[in-house]
Parts: C-alpha cells; sequence; structure tokens
C-alpha cells in the first residue's frame, strides 16, 4: 500500500503503477469515496485539457456555487 495513496487518488487508472491501483480500486469501493475521485479527476482533466502550457487569468474563472451532485450532471 502507497504511503501517499491520497495523492494517487486524482491520477487516471491507466497511469498508476499495480500496486497503486490496486489499493485506489480498494478505496474507491466506498460509493463516497468514489464520487469524490471522479470529481477530482473530472477537475484535473478541465485543468489539464483547458491550461496545458497556457497562463490564465483568475477573473477568467467562474465560480461554481452548485452542490458536489451537481457538478457530477454536468459530467
Amino acid at each position: 500500500m502507497p504511503k501517499q495513496l491520497s495523492s494517487h487518488l486524482p491520477c487516471e487508472p491507466k497511469n498508476l503503477d499495480t500496486d497503486v491501483a490496486v489499493a485506489v480500486t480498494r478505496v474507491l469501493q466506498d460509493k463516497e469515496a468514489a464520487r469524490i475521485v471522479g470529481l477530482a479527476r473530472q477537475f484535473c482533466r478541465i485543468v489539464d485539457d483547458c491550461c496545458s502550457g497556457k497562463l490564465v487569468k483568475l477573473e477568467n474563472i467562474g465560480a461554481f456555487d452548485g452542490s458536489p451532485d451537481d457538478a457530477c450532471k454536468r459530467g
């Protein structure tokens, strides 16, 4: 089991070593943990897709006033 499992949770499964992937799979069996990890992965994909190699002005980033459930529904 990795010492800093939380740093691996937002990573895409294909990018994880086998032992880490097994540990993450165990954590994701919990419904709430899976939901939060899904949101973290979604956030990381958004940042990666939108901001890779670009500088983004903070005023161009809108606030999200919804709940985590709303964020999940947005996909």
